[in-house]
């Protein structure tokens, strides 16, 4: 049996994407901004499988 992981992260409201998601826009129009609290910590989380580092706040 294999296993699988997905990770996945969205705003409290729920979105994952901004309008006019794509596959050449993944993350939609302003989009980023959904996920700038994704990178604005001062404590580093490295994440397996070569996604981004995490920055929370402590």
């Amino acid at each position: 049996m294999r296993k699988v992981i997905f990770n996945i992260t969205m705003s409290l409201d729920g979105f994952v994407a901004g309008p006019n998601d794509s596959p050449e826009n993944v993350l939609g129009d302003c989009g980023e901004v959904l996920f700038k609290w994704y990178f604005s910590g001062d404590t580093e989380v490295k994440i397996a499988g070569g996604t981004p580092t995490l920055k929370v706040s402590s």
